[in-house]
């Protein structure tokens, strides 16, 4: 019986998706057009001011990634293919570090004595900036973000329930420790891989691009939920 499940991929680098050029464009694209929506009444600036920001940050990123690109077919580069390969044991040691972190997660709420999310359901005043153990908190975040995102892959490639699994305690730590800021890059990073790994027609991305629109409303909200809105005016 063969239990070898080592498979590889091969990204094109010349798809679109992943030219970091036009994500950092449409990143900041979005971010005007939810400031012209004026969705919250605490919006202090004028669009002049969000587009001049929006310029001072988009256009030297893109003069240097095209001066990069300039140089690279200068000196004679070529797009190649990027191969990623996962053996047997790179498979193993995911699941290994998952069930380490959901470990390490639950020691957590065990040493803090609390669940975030419920002590401010239960009006609570707690903060999240004093929630977790030191380092480990950090390497929870971070560990839970990159195991995420490979499970993305891993999942549309191998079809194991073990990868959905590792995204969905991810989202549930998330919203347990109320952190806007894994919700938000977990999701950024599962759409990137998402269009990277998929021939996306443009009816397509725009079903995506409405999914994080919806997304970063609901950023909005778990922030109100998490700090309260009134302590943005004090």
């Amino acid at each position: 019986m063969n239990n070898d499940k080592s498979f590889e991929i091969a990204i094109f680098k010349k798809k679109v998706f992943i030219n970091p050029a036009l994500m950092l464009v449409l990143a900041w694209i979005l971010v005007s057009f939810l400031y012209l929506l004026s969705l919250s009444p605490r919006l202090y600036f004028s669009m002049d001011a969000v587009i001049t920001v929006s310029l001072a940050v988009v256009v030297p990123a893109l003069v240097a990634h095209y001066a990069v690109i300039l140089i690279r077919y200068m000196l004679g580069g070529k797009k190649r293919t990027m191969v990623l390969r996962f053996s047997n044991f790179e498979l193993s040691r995911v699941k290994f570090v998952f069930y380490t972190l959901v470990a390490l997660s639950i020691l957590e709420f065990g040493v803090e004595g609390y669940i975030p999310l419920l002590s401010k359901i239960k009006g609570a005043n707690v903060s999240h900036f004093d929630f977790g153990i030191p380092s480990v908190h950090g390497l929870l975040m971070a560990g839970f973000l990159s195991l995420s995102t490979i499970s993305i892959l891993l999942y549309q490639k191998t079809k194991e329930k073990i990868y959905l699994c590792i995204i969905g305690y991810t989202f549930l730590w998330a919203v347990l420790i109320v952190s806007r800021k894994i919700f938000m890059v977990g999701i950024t990073q599962w759409i990137f891989v998402f269009l990277t790994l998929n021939n996306v027609i443009l009816s397509k991305f725009f079903k995506v691009f409405l999914i994080g629109l919806i997304v970063v409303i609901i950023f909005g909200v778990v922030g109100d939920i998490r700090s309260g809105a009134g302590h943005i005016d004090e």
